[in-house]
């Protein structure tokens, strides 16, 4: 059992501070949570949220676990004066959690965003993620759509987070992951790329002139989605905390 998982459970599911040596202060719970932890199961589902800019991101329908690497890039736009301070709509696209839109929504207080997923029980996981941050209701709007098939506005910002693991590679995944993450969120044909090519294909349709999309992708499909994007835009690759190539952020080109 790793001893950081056990501490980090007991304080944030019970409020036990540094009890990891004094089982007898466990409730009874802890002995199921233990033997989840053992067979696999993610460390968040288990404790049943996690934590994510200023937010709490419960889970208990299920929705893939927001990613520290995506927290690191969300916290990079949301530095971002363009926006910061303005009157924005944004569209959360394979929302999931929710947990993108929802920073916007908390660090932005002009921001409107609609969060769309093609999964109902995700919009049902929107829903109450919305309402346990306390975030007024009117800001949001929920959008059940297969990618871009269910929008029909256009927005000043489109966050996506899309499926863009390949079938190769998601064997290699932990098990943690593989047993227990939707694979829907997670695994998208043989290279990765059949998400990220529709969006890229589309995203130029939903977007404002000023604005930007900002697309996450594994570092290894860099080279492969840079010829993707249209010569209408005009696109900057950024790094995630460990130095590797993980989204990129477009806008028109006007030049």
């Amino acid at each position: 059992m790793d001893l950081k998982e056990l501490n980090w459970l007991l304080q944030e599911k019970y409020n036990l501070i540094d009890a990891v040596d004094q089982p007898h202060l466990w409730p009874a719970e802890a002995a199921e949570d233990l033997k989840r932890l053992s067979q696999g199961e993610p460390l968040a589902y288990v404790i049943g949220f996690i934590p994510f800019l200023g937010s709490r991101i419960d889970l208990r329908f299920r929705p893939l676990v927001p990613r520290s690497e995506t927290e690191y890039w969300v916290q990079v736009l949301l530095k971002q004066a363009a926006f910061k301070k303005k009157t924005i709509k944004a569209l959360d696209l394979f929302t999931g959690s929710g947990c993108i839109g929802l920073s916007l929504l908390r660090h932005w207080p002009g921001a409107r965003v609609d969060f769309a997923d093609n999964n109902l029980s995700c919009l049902e996981q929107v829903e109450y993620n919305l309402a346990l941050n306390k975030i007024n209701s009117r800001r949001a709007r929920l959008i059940h759509s297969d990618l871009f098939t269910g929008i029909q506005d256009k927005y000043d910002l489109i966050l996506a987070n899309p499926p863009y693991i390949s079938s190769s590679r998601f064997e290699h995944l932990p098990r943690s992951v593989r047993d227990y993450e939707p694979k829907e969120a997670l695994i998208v044909g043989e290279e990765g790329l059949a998400l990220i090519r529709r969006f890229l294909d589309q995203v130029s349709d939903y977007l404002n002139p000023w604005g930007q999309f900002w697309l996450e992708f594994d570092p290894a499909q860099k080279e492969s989605i840079q010829p993707l994007i249209s010569s209408n835009f005009q696109a900057n690759f950024g790094k995630d905390q460990y130095g590797l190539w993980r989204f990129v952020v477009g806008h028109f080109n006007f030049d």
